[in-house]
Formats: C-alpha cells, sequence, structure tokens
C-alpha cells in the first residue's frame, strides 16, 4: 500500500513528471521512454531530476539491464498505472449518444406560447425517438430566477430580446400578432382603430411585466389600450375572451391553436405589429454533449412541424 505523501504539496508537482515517470518504469530506458512520449531524451531527463527534488527519491537508476526503479519508485508503479489508465478513460472521447436506450431526463426552458404550438409535438418526437427518457418541462420564471441556462436547463426556446452571455442561438420561426375576439362568426376580417383603442383587453404579462410590444408601439403614437385583466398563462386568455368579450392581441401560430377548441374569432390587429423570431438557446456548457444535441434537434422539429401549413 502507498505511504502517506501528505507532506509533498501538490501544487509543486507537475502531473507531466508523473507521465514521463510513468512512461519511464513501463520502457526501462529513458531514450524509449522519450520515443513514446515523442520528446527529445534530454526532456526526459530533465522531468525525472524535477520529481526527484520533489519526492526526495532518486526513483531509477542505471543498471547492465537499463534503469531500474528504487522501491519507492516501484510502490508508486501500479498506482501510477492505474491513474493515467483512469485520465485516459476520463479524458477520451465521448461516447455516442443512444437514445433508444437512454434514461435521460432532458430539461426546457419555454412559456406558455411554446407549449401551446410544440409542446405536443415535442413530447410525441420524445417518445418515438428516446422511449426511455422524459421531459422535464419549466417555466420561464425558474429560469430567470436561478442561474439560468449555465445550471441544468439543457435548452430555452421563446423571445427574449437578446441572448444571453455565453449562449448560443438558432432562429426556429417567426410569427406575426393577431386579435383574438369574442365569438365565432361574426369577427371582422381586420379590426379599426377606434374600436381596438376602445375593447377591454386582457394581455399576457410574462415575468411579471407591465407593458409588452404592442403597448410600446402604441405608446409611440401615443396611443393606449384599456388592458382590464393581466395574467400569467396563455392557456387562460381563450376562455376570457369569451366569456368577458374581452379582446386579446396575441401570436397567431398560438392563437389558431386556440381558437379550434373555443367559440372566438381570429382578426387582423389595426396596426402592423411586426414578427417576432422564435429561438431555440442554449448554453456554451452544453454545446457539445451529443444527448444536448439530439435534443436542440428534436426541439428544432418540433418547432418547424408546428410551423407547416
Amino acid at each position: 500500500m502507498l505511504r502517506s505523501i501528505t507532506t509533498v504539496n501538490i501544487s509543486q508537482i507537475d502531473l507531466n513528471l508523473l507521465h514521463v515517470l510513468h512512461a519511464v518504469l513501463a520502457e526501462g530506458s529513458a531514450t524509449r521512454a522519450a520515443k513514446r512520449l515523442h520528446v527529445t531524451q534530454s526532456a526526459v531527463s530533465n522531468a525525472l531530476s524535477r520529481l526527484r527534488q520533489v519526492l526526495g527519491d532518486p526513483l531509477v537508476v542505471r543498471s547492465s539491464r537499463g534503469l531500474v526503479a528504487t522501491p519507492r519508485a516501484a510502490e508508486l508503479g501500479p498506482e501510477l498505472s492505474r491513474i493515467m489508465q483512469s485520465l485516459q478513460t476520463l479524458l477520451a472521447e465521448p461516447e455516442a449518444f443512444e437514445a433508444g436506450s437512454s434514461r435521460r431526463v432532458f430539461t426546457l426552458a419555454a412559456g406558455g406560447y411554446c407549449a401551446g404550438i410544440c409542446g405536443a409535438g415535442l413530447a410525441a418526437r420524445l417518445g418515438e425517438q428516446a422511449p426511455n427518457a422524459s421531459l422535464r418541462w419549466l417555466p420561464l420564471e425558474h429560469l430567470a430566477a436561478g442561474e439560468g441556462l449555465a445550471a441544468e436547463i439543457d435548452a430555452h426556446v421563446g423571445m427574449p430580446p437578446r441572448v444571453p452571455a455565453g449562449c448560443h442561438a438558432r432562429a426556429l420561426l417567426e410569427d406575426s400578432f393577431t386579435c383574438m375576439v369574442p365569438g365565432s362568426t361574426s369577427a371582422p376580417s381586420r379590426m379599426g382603430l377606434a374600436a381596438y383603442l376602445a375593447a377591454r383587453h386582457v394581455r399576457v404579462s410574462v415575468l411579471g411585466s407591465t407593458r409588452d410590444p404592442i403597448d410600446e408601439l402604441l405608446a409611440k403614437r401615443r396611443l393606449s389600450r384599456n388592458v382590464v385583466l393581466s395574467v400569467s398563462h396563455f392557456a387562460a386568455v381563450p376562455e376570457i375572451v369569451e366569456r368577458t368579450g374581452c379582446v386579446a392581441t396575441l401570436s397567431r401560430r398560438l392563437a389558431q391553436v386556440q381558437a379550434r377548441r373555443f367559440r372566438v374569432a381570429l382578426c387582423e390587429p389595426p396596426l402592423s405589429l411586426g414578427r417576432r423570431p422564435m429561438r431555440l438557446i442554449w448554453h456554451e456548457r452544453t454545446h457539445t454533449d451529443p444527448g444536448a444535441r439530439f435534443f436542440r434537434e428534436l426541439v428544432r422539429s418540433a418547432a418547424l412541424a408546428s410551423a407547416s401549413p
């Protein structure tokens, strides 16, 4: 069993020196060790000299058979071999991700918009391609309150104003706005500006916001809408519109999905509200991970499928 080396300051030891000692003990020759390590023989000799000073032992001595290990080096040899093998295993290329057998829990941070347009499609694709894996869907509040994508989250889908530092992004699709109004047949194709400003509005407040891009656009024209109700979830909007007569201005793709299940209609807003990009965002932490790459492609395919007519 190895004796304690607590008297040796580990910060004094360059791990490359142990790598050299391992090669010398295995080869029994500084010349052969140099060839194995692709360095010069003098580099091997210098490394041994430095390690001798740190450990206070000759480590190897010359004999008619070449370099022979001292008792201390012979004691170090087996453990050194194990450590070097462990390092090779640790630093080896990661194994290919096997979706069919993986039991990984993938974590996605996304709001109700993403859940409404591609949540079911993403769950179905994951079940088909990785039947033993599972999906953990976190709200945007979790993303904002914690360490964001630098922690346990594999990816984020949304419409943030900017991509956070240290993150990668990929555009998924763009969306425009539509007005959701009560009734299923009597809505005009476009809502007039006077009617829009006079209406009672319900707004989705993302992360507790009191303004959104629609309010900002109206403010630039010195206009404002009458917001009588703010809710935190998109799923609540269509029933509120149906039962209260309020108007909601929503991203078109989600509104089209919701309008199929409620007595509501969609019409064009009175002003051009532009288009907003939905992005897939992930941290550098998971950029090269094979499993995370698989999951990002799954999210991308689900989002693109939701954009198909």
